[in-house]
């Protein structure tokens, strides 16, 4: 059996983020950038911020390690390439930008479907 560690040069010699035309079709690249961006989208949504930032930096270093585990152990079957790295890491910042496009906000109190006053909070209607 081929070691599949050597097969593929790319490990060593090209890095690049993948481009829009790639990321259109479903491909390898595309599916690596899939995988990592409900991850961002999960990191995006923890507070505090401080969490947040230390998840995302640990989360930046999992394709390295997906791919160094691909590199030493040859019996997966799997080719270690920088390619996953770039797909990886782009589908985490994509999935953690995500939230940051505007929305709509929604209104913290609604109107009351009956009445049209605003809805009291669950405070304000148990306080005695």
């Amino acid at each position: 059996m081929d070691n599949l560690r050597y097969a593929d040069p790319v490990w060593q010699t090209s890095w690049h983020v993948p481009r829009p035309a790639e990321l259109a079709t479903v491909n390898q690249q595309s599916l690596n950038v899939a995988l990592f961006v409900p991850l961002g989208v999960a990191i995006a949504q923890i507070r505090p911020r401080t969490r947040a930032v230390l998840t995302a930096v640990a989360a930046a270093t999992l394709p390295f390690g997906i791919e160094a585990v691909q590199y030493a152990v040859p019996w997966l079957l799997r080719a270690a390439d920088a390619q996953d790295i770039a797909g990886n890491l782009l589908g985490l910042a994509l999935g953690m930008t995500a939230l940051a496009l505007p929305f709509p906000r929604t209104r913290t109190r609604t109107r009351s479907r009956r009445s049209g006053e605003p809805q009291r909070s669950y405070r304000e209607r148990t306080a005695r």
